[in-house]
This record gives C-alpha cells, sequence and structure tokens, in this order.
C-alpha cells in the first residue's frame, strides 16, 4: 500500500513525465491487480483533454490483452460513438474482426476508413499499414507491397512502412538495401527493437557477427530487459558458448 501511494504521488508530482505512469502500472500488473490497472487506465482518460485518443488506445490494449476481445470491443464501440475523430478506433475494431476470421469484412472497413473525407494523412499512413499488413496475412504480397510504397512515397522515414519493406527485402536477399533503409528507421526511431532486430539479421547475413550482436546487445537495453529481446540475445551468446555474459543478460 505504502509504494502504490507513493508512486501515485510521483505520478501527481510529476505529471509531465510518462515514466511515472507507466511504473504504476507496471506495478498493478505485477500485483496481479487488473483493477486497479484499469482503474488508474481510465482515470489518465478522465484527466486527459477530451480530443487525446493516446490514454483511451492505452485502455483498449489493457483490455485486449487481459480482459479479452469482447470487452475491449465494447470499449471501442464506446470511443467511436463518443470521439470526433474515430477513424483510428474504427481500424482497431476492423483489426479485431480480422483477428476473429472475419478478413474479408474487415478488409472491406478498412477501404472504406481510407476513402472517407474526413481522415488525416497520418491516420492515412497508420490505416494503410495496419491494411497492409491485413492484405499479408491473407497472402496478397502485391497489394500489401502497393500500399507500403505509396506510403514511403508521401513519408520516406514512416518507420513502421520501412520495416515491411526492410522484410521483403531480406527475404530477397537485397541486404544491402535493407541495411540502408534501417538506417533511416534507426535515425527516426533509435529505441525500436524491431528494428535493431531486423538490424541484427541483415548484419548477420552479411557475416558480421560483432557488429550484429551489438544491435541485439541494443535492442535488450531499449527494451528495459524486456523478456523477448534479451532471450534472443542470451541464446546467441550461448551458442558462441559465452555463458557468462549470457547469464549477464538474463539476470535483469
Amino acid at each position: 500500500d505504502c509504494v502504490e501511494a507513493q508512486l501515485r504521488d510521483m505520478v501527481t508530482r510529476f505529471s509531465g513525465d510518462p515514466t511515472h505512469r507507466q511504473t504504476l502500472l507496471r506495478f498493478y500488473l505485477s500485483r496481479q491487480n487488473f483493477d486497479g490497472a484499469e482503474a488508474f487506465l481510465r482515470e489518465l482518460i478522465a484527466e486527459a483533454d477530451p480530443e487525446a485518443t493516446e490514454p483511451t488506445l492505452d485502455l483498449i490494449r489493457f483490455l485486449t490483452e487481459l480482459r479479452g476481445p469482447d470487452e475491449a470491443r465494447a470499449e471501442i464501440e464506446r470511443a467511436i460513438a463518443e470521439n470526433p475523430a474515430p477513424n483510428r478506433f474504427k481500424a482497431i475494431l476492423a483489426m479485431l474482426d480480422f483477428q476473429a476470421g472475419q478478413q474479408d469484412q474487415a478488409i472491406a472497413e478498412m477501404e472504406s476508413i481510407l476513402s472517407g473525407a474526413d481522415i488525416t494523412e497520418t491516420e492515412t499512413q497508420d490505416i494503410q499499414i495496419t491494411l497492409g499488413r491485413m492484405l499479408v496475412g491473407t497472402g496478397n504480397q502485391v497489394g500489401a507491397r502497393r500500399l507500403v510504397e505509396e506510403v514511403l512515397a508521401q513519408n520516406a522515414s514512416n518507420v513502421e512502412a520501412l520495416k515491411m519493406q526492410v522484410s521483403w527485402q531480406l527475404q530477397a536477399d537485397e541486404t544491402d538495401a535493407a541495411i540502408a533503409n534501417l538506417r533511416i528507421a534507426l535515425d527516426t526511431a533509435p529505441d525500436d527493437v524491431q528494428v535493431m532486430n531486423l538490424t541484427y539479421e541483415a548484419y548477420t547475413r552479411l557475416g558480421e557477427a560483432d557488429l550484429a550482436r551489438e544491435y541485439l546487445a541494443q535492442a535488450v537495453e531499449a527494451s528495459g530487459n524486456a523478456p523477448e529481446p534479451s532471450l534472443r540475445y542470451a541464446r546467441v551468446l550461448m551458442s558462441e558458448e559465452l555463458y557468462l555474459p549470457a547469464e549477464d543478460v538474463l539476470l535483469p
């Protein structure tokens, strides 16, 4: 109780620093206090600017992962009804439909959102990327590539589009082109763990083992010692019989 009170005091005192909000949320989740976490996320929505969408998106992610799709869907539908700019929420609802097996319906909904008169440039790029991932999931690589190329034509440093393009380039053994795009992505999002993982794959293909391994180490640091990048880096170290460094990665 004292820890919770102290963390809440820090959230209040340093309201402009999101780190303390994240720490309090992790505290609730580490104690399996999902009701406390949800209540806190709803508090953040109530305190935020009415036009701000990120607090509601955080709540939807929480509900999707820990409460299930039905509760997430109810919250998304509420957000669509109440928000003056509902396109991002409509796209999330379409993604839920896609994951539930209603692929044609979800793709049609995404195309409908993109054709709307009220969509912003940023929303257009985000939704094109999401639709591109859907098309990849249905085997429509041509349609997905077209969307990614459209996004990059508008914004050459769009990180999500670059990651998709790099994946295709690596599959086609176009390693030099992939590394060029990864440099752009790293300049734009230097802490993106997925970009670092892709950079590791690219340099591994070139036989640059030491340089490749360095990007895995950066991914671990950027993720705050999260399990997935830590395990990946530890496995690479173990494969090279670097057991003590691997242990040092796992302990945190």
